[in-house]
């Protein structure tokens, strides 16, 4: 459920409250300035690992590394579903409706999923500001 959305110039946040998909089973909330995991206040530290979606290695060699991650501290993951210049992908159908790649999608499950069974959150981006190369955002 949509709980809000706001613009601050450049950039628009969504929260997304709670998340409440098959394979999720921690909830992200706030309450104030804090946001919280399952009612207890949580301090995020994280990194952005904005390509991991986009490859099937690049996946897995995330998730080998979540404990270590997570044993330094790091509890949060940005991840991208069109990847970052040094790994851009566009899984969407041309009209939206759904996933032209779906190991992309299925990698971004697994990702969620496993960082969710750390106790460890997710912030997913849908696009990446990559120009079209017809120079136009007529094909997205």
């Amino acid at each position: 459920m949509w709980r809000g959305m706001r613009s601050t110039g450049r950039f628009l946040f969504a929260f997304l409250l709670p998340v409440t998909h098959g394979f999720v089973t921690n909830s992200l909330g706030i309450e104030g300035d804090n946001f919280t995991m399952n009612g207890e206040y949580f301090d995020m530290w994280g990194v952005r690992v904005a390509s991991a979606a986009v490859e099937v290695a690049y996946k897995d060699q995330l998730i080998e590394y979540l404990d270590e991650y997570y044993l330094y501290g790091i509890n949060t993951l940005t991840v991208f579903y069109m990847g970052s210049s040094g790994g851009f992908e566009d899984p969407f159908l041309p009209n939206g409706t759904g996933f032209a790649n779906t190991s992309v999608r299925d990698n971004m499950r697994e990702i969620i999923s496993e960082c969710d069974s750390r106790g460890m959150a997710v912030i997913v981006g849908i696009f990446y500001q990559k120009q079209a190369s017809g120079g136009g955002l007529e094909n997205w």
